[in-house]
């Protein structure tokens, strides 16, 4: 375990200046001028020292406490030396004398929730260090720095090591001594657009009962869905976890307005979401200029709740136990999260965010109780709490960039294990629009086409996956099939129909009663028109 304390010469040489000041103006400059005879030069001299000593002293008696910054390196090592001088100028501005801690032993790269059992443990260490000194009455206060996967973990350690009220933190195993005391301030290190910032949540509100203070629930977006049926008609048992996606989303452009937007058929339909399996939505208020495009939120929460059901690609790291039946998805506006870091009132949006999760859970489980797998897209800090409040059993999925949805679990239970009919959906004249960008050199006008057609794709075959009795078998490129009882057909075909029509994609469509049949149609739908669905044989 690495502990060291950067710049120590500073702390000592600020003490060594106040002192020498003290010293010079009680006897040592009165002896020197008086021998010289010059009683101008004594009270200048006076005066000089006396003012020194008196802006050292002010500077300390604005500091308070003990920082202990720790931090969990990512596998190239410690963190970029701007990232420290900031915690370094932070830490001198605020208390009297600061530690850093962070691990060398390479045995923690790749268990998150070892890594967070080190940092407990440290935090621990700097606990009993209070031993030397228990007559002295200051306080600890922890900044942390880490991912989200370890911010996640960290904070479900917290919960399990320490005992939370609105007076600090209180150590279990009773490793505080005398008068010392642990802030319920806990305090990350972020980096978001270039800035370095240092976000708060007073981890002892968080904990609190009571009524939640806090007013800007009406700029959060919220959805819930329904992901799997899992009645069981094989006798399994349902999948009891809460998927909850919480995505803090970049600010538009405030020339794009909301008229605009609502007069775009797919942006206004999105926005209504009329989906059976999307039960609730509070939207923001839509008179903000700052409301984000729906079009990038929507690809955002299809790609969400795709990987908690196992069934669109992602590059999330999902195991066989993060397959969950129902999903929460909030979003809000980065400015919005930022200013309530900031401005003290993060406990309270997040005590929101948890007051929704136990309502929800209440009513699909009939507990509170039910674990929780988080997709986040956010700072740590919001990773932190989020552990620390969440129910036992809880996990943070990671995204990894080298995850292929190849190796991702599929749902154990089918929702449709005899289906009655196959479709096919494949997408007309995309590689067209693709072609044409590229042959132009317009690299970046390729990527975005290519991310938009991904986005919209995905978005139309999920949809056409949730319909009770169609289940999305396989996706890839710009085609999906479908299995489809027999119930269901005039459900799915009302549904494609609809996509068609809010959607600028061409899509055709072939169907019948085996794979061979549904390829035929989907000829017949290519070489009549296209985007059309067509019945083989």
């Amino acid at each position: 375990m690495q502990k060291n304390r950067p710049l120590p010469w500073g702390f000592e040489l600020r003490q060594l200046t106040f002192w020498l000041s003290v010293v010079l103006v009680g006897g040592a400059i009165p002896d020197l001028l008086i021998y010289f005879g010059d009683w101008r030069a004594l009270v200048a001299g006076w005066a000089t020292a006396g003012v020194v000593a008196f802006l050292i002293w002010n500077k300390m008696a604005r500091k308070s406490g003990v920082g202990v910054f720790i931090h969990i390196p990512q596998r190239k090592g410690d963190p970029k030396d701007s990232n420290i001088l900031l915690v370094n100028k932070r830490m001198s501005e605020e208390h009297i004398d600061w530690f850093m801690a962070g691990p060398d032993n390479p045995e923690y790269a790749d268990d998150a929730k070892r890594r967070a059992e080190w940092m407990v443990k440290t935090i621990q260490h700097h606990l009993r260090k209070t031993r030397i000194n228990p007559a002295m009455a200051s306080t600890l206060y922890f900044y942390l720095y880490s991912q989200l996967e370890d911010a996640f973990a960290m904070g479900a350690h917290f919960t399990k090591q320490f005992s939370v009220d609105t007076d600090g933190l209180h150590d279990l195993n009773g490793n505080l001594p005398g008068k010392w005391r642990i802030s319920p301030a806990v305090r990350y290190l972020a980096i978001r657009r270039q800035k370095r910032e240092i976000y708060e949540i007073d981890i002892g509100r968080l904990a609190k009962l009571g009524e939640i203070d806090f007013k800007g629930s009406g700029s959060i977006d919220e959805t819930i869905h329904t992901l799997h049926d899992r009645t069981a008609r094989d006798g399994s048992a349902r999948l009891r976890k809460l998927a909850i996606l919480i995505y803090v989303h970049q600010e538009t452009d405030p020339a794009t307005s909301n008229g605009d937007r609502e007069r775009d058929p797919k942006r206004a339909s999105n926005q209504e979401l009329k989906e059976g399996n999307e039960e609730t939505r509070r939207s923001p208020k839509k008179n903000s200029d700052n409301q984000p495009e729906c079009q990038e939120i929507e690809a955002y929460r299809c790609l969400f709740v795709g990987a908690a059901s196992g069934r669109v690609p992602h590059n999330y790291d999902i195991k066989e136990d993060d397959l969950c039946d129902n999903a929460i998805a909030f979003s809000l506006n980065s400015k919005l999260l930022e200013d309530l870091l900031t401005n003290g009132q993060g406990h309270e949006f997040l005590r929101y965010l948890n007051k929704r999760r136990a309502a929800v859970s209440r009513r699909l489980y009939g507990t509170e109780e039910v674990p929780v797998r988080l997709f986040l897209k956010g700072p740590a800090i919001v990773a932190f709490a989020a552990g620390a409040i969440f129910p036992q059993g809880s996990r943070l999925v990671p995204w990894k960039n080298s995850a292929t949805n190849q190796n991702s679990p599929k749902p154990k239970v089918s929702i449709t294990p005899n289906p009655d009919f196959v479709a096919i959906v494949d997408g007309d004249n995309i590689g067209s629009p693709m072609e044409s960008h590229l042959l132009s050199g317009e690299l970046k006008s390729a990527i975005t086409y290519s991310e938009s057609v991904s986005s919209e794709l995905a978005f139309a075959f999920h949809s056409i996956g949730t319909i009770p009795g169609v289940e999305l078998l396989s996706t890839g490129g710009d085609s999906a099939i479908f299995g489809i009882k027999a119930s269901s057909i005039s459900s799915f075909q009302e549904k494609l129909d609809e996509i068609r029509l809010q959607n600028p994609l061409s899509l055709s469509c072939g169907w019948g009663i085996d794979a061979r049949s549904a390829f035929m149609g989907l000829r017949i739908s290519k070489t009549s028109g296209k985007n059309i669905t067509s019945m083989g044989r």
